[in-house]
């Protein structure tokens, strides 16, 4: 398999850390004038290239080696502590430190799905928004778009949603 830049590198140690896939992408590229959405994007179109997600996997499984926890023991202390928690109600904080411990080692891993690659602007925006009128949405839709408003027009899109229920922005 053909070696990783430096880039995709950092990227994956990132996200072996258990940094999510924007932050990684943030660290490890230059984003800074990127939106969210491409962030996004581009993130997820890295973890899908299978070198990037074998390099991910190894490190992961090198660091739950180091620490010395494999899924069998943590399931066991976590077993074991649970029980203990059952009868006196007082093991809350140990059974959090155990389920870090796994996740620090790389054993749980939040997945999320990134349902806005299928959707159209529009669709994205009411979702965000909660609805297809009214100044969250045209202003989240500007944002879908890549098109972000100058602040004196988010101003004047609120004005003209408020108009006499609050004194008007100025």
């Amino acid at each position: 398999m053909p070696a990783l830049t430096d880039k995709q590198d950092k990227f994956a140690r990132l996200v072996a850390r258990g940094e999510s896939y924007a932050a990684a992408y943030r660290a490890a590229y230059d984003a800074e004038n990127m939106v969210d959405a491409t962030v996004y994007s581009r993130a997820s179109e890295l973890m899908a290239d299978s070198k990037i997600a074998v390099r991910v996997d190894e490190l992961r499984d090198a660091g739950a080696k180091k620490a010395g926890i494999t899924v069998e023991s943590a399931l066991a202390e976590l077993d074991e502590l649970m029980t203990e928690a059952r009868k006196d109600k007082t093991h809350g904080a140990a059974v959090r430190a155990s389920e870090l411990k796994g996740k620090l080692a790389g054993l749980y891993v939040e997945k999320t799905e990134d349902v806005s690659q299928n959707m159209s602007d529009e669709d994205l925006a009411r979702s965000i928004a909660g609805d297809d009128e009214g100044p969250a949405y045209e202003i989240v839709l500007g944002l879908a778009r890549g098109e972000p408003m100058p602040p004196e027009r988010v101003v004047a899109i609120g004005n003209r949603y408020l108009g006499d229920q609050a004194e008007q922005v100025a």
